[in-house]
């Protein structure tokens, strides 16, 4: 197969998965794009290698955050506590933040269930870090 092929298989496959849950729309170029709890999602996918094609995954959490040095460090702190390593990143216009959240992961052979699940928890980690964002500041405590 092509690398066209192999990351429109990948894409279809994903679109699947998310759309036992989510209305998806697709783009000229194949991206998909769904939104869940006002957080829209975007899903693409590239094969690095022979026979490693990976999805990525970014949602944007939060936009027009005020740009303030202790919120990014927290939004940052509580991003790295989230499981399967999102990746936080903090954008900076006009006095303001903006918080996007990337997963990229290799994709291949896994099962329609075995995806959806992975999307699960990549969804309920983007909720969960705008809702902490918004939660009152106060002493943090790790388990």
């Amino acid at each position: 197969m092509t690398e066209a092929a192999n990351t429109a298989a990948l894409l279809s496959h994903a679109r699947g998965a998310l759309e036992t849950y989510h209305e998806v729309r697709v783009d000229d170029g194949g991206a998909l794009f769904f939104e869940h709890s006002g957080i829209p999602w975007l899903v693409q996918a590239a094969q690095l290698a022979e026979g490693l094609v990976v999805l990525s995954l970014m949602c944007v959490v939060a936009v027009n955050l005020p740009d303030d040095a202790e919120l990014a460090l927290s939004a940052i702190d509580r991003a790295s506590e989230l499981p399967f390593g999102g990746t936080p990143v903090l954008s900076r216009n006009d006095g303001k933040m903006d918080l996007t959240l990337r997963y990229e992961f290799p994709a291949e052979g896994l099962s329609r269930d075995a995806l959806g699940t992975l999307f699960g928890i990549m969804i309920g980690n983007s909720s969960k870090l705008r809702d902490s964002l918004s939660a009152p500041k106060g002493p943090r405590h790790r388990a």
